[in-house]
């Protein structure tokens, strides 16, 4: 591992947050200095190790460890906490935590309307955000805040066409989340908008954007597998890529990226995604989905795969392409 990719994320990070803190808006797509390289792990934030295993099998720092906190656990509240203990042992090993996080009980599936965004926005559960946002305050590193990711699709329950939620919610739910967290006083926090890649009968982006005062960061999330006929890097995130583009200054990453290991010549499509990510330098980096499941194996565990992976990973990054950017309303 090097110690100036790593270097080069942490100054990225910190120009976020201390524009954010400055009022002058949070660090344009022009601040980033170097790819953003993330991972997410089956083992979640439990097991720091997990992270230098990834590290010594790619030969490349991770600068994101992506988990997932629900609001809510059957029989285990406290999984709903900010993960205190586990966020310091990750920021121990130069890595910074991004939080999934999902406004619902998992149990309940696609329809979970004690989360409602309303009920967000309207502040019913501010007891919980604010007692979450002071553990975030108090984690001593800067934290990723991913709420309510991939909202444009209908198989979560915090889309507007789910648990009686409505259009324009998401924002509104959104910007009360924001302005918890303002007045609580963790500026240590990086807000990521996560929209699924757009595709049929989903929700339209423009109406889910909360502005770019109350984001950091834009993720997308996209996944190349036999169903949706393996599309390549170029064709999977072009057009969302575009959308993104004509809402928000702020820089882009791709969230949750991954190709399905029943997919030909995958070591190809990883070469292609390097291609992508070099003809587009508005992306500043992405994050490994390296974990199975829905009956997918996404995992990159050798052969000409990781050969794939470890040389695009030492590939030089282009500086991204600058963008203007938006100052803050509060």
């Amino acid at each position: 591992m090097t110690a100036r990719p790593r270097l080069a994320a942490m100054a990225l990070t910190a120009a976020l947050l201390a524009a954010g803190a400055s009022g002058g808006g949070v660090a344009t797509a022009a601040s980033s200095p170097h790819r953003i390289v993330g991972v997410s792990l089956p083992s979640y934030h439990y097991d720091a190790g997990k992270v230098l295993d990834v590290e010594r099998m790619t030969g490349r720092d991770v600068d994101v460890l992506q988990t997932f906190v629900g609001w809510q656990y059957d029989g285990a509240p406290e999984l709903s906490d900010f993960p205190t203990n586990r966020a310091r042992q990750i920021h121990a090993t130069g890595t910074t935590l991004e939080i999934t996080w999902g406004p619902s009980n998992y149990r309940n599936g696609t329809h979970d309307p004690q989360f409602a965004l309303a009920g967000i926005a309207r502040g019913d559960h501010d007891a919980y955000v604010r007692r979450f946002a002071a553990a975030v305050r108090d984690a001593g590193a800067p934290v990723r805040i991913r709420f309510g990711h991939e909202m444009n699709g209908r198989w979560q329950p915090w889309n507007e066409g789910r648990s009686g939620n409505r259009p324009g919610d998401f924002a509104r739910a959104w910007r009360h989340l924001h302005t918890v967290f303002d007045h609580v006083g963790a500026s240590n926090a990086i807000w990521v908008w996560s929209p699924n890649v757009v595709g049929p009968n989903q929700t339209p982006l423009a109406g889910l954007y909360p502005g770019d005062a109350f984001v950091d960061e834009v993720g997308i999330d996209g996944y190349s597998y036999p169903k949706s006929g393996c599309p390549s890097p170029a064709r999977l995130f072009g057009s969302t890529m575009a959308q993104v583009q004509r809402l928000s200054h702020r820089p882009v990453r791709l969230a949750e990226v991954a190709v399905a290991t029943t997919c030909r010549e995958r070591d190809r499509w990883i070469t292609s995604l390097f291609d992508y990510l070099d003809a587009t330098p508005a992306i500043s980096g992405f994050t490994w989905w390296q974990r199975s499941g829905n009956g997918y194996d996404w995992r990159v565990t050798g052969g000409a795969e990781l050969d794939a992976l470890r040389a695009g990973l030492s590939r030089p990054s282009s500086p991204p392409t600058p963008s203007a950017s938006d100052t803050p309303s509060g």
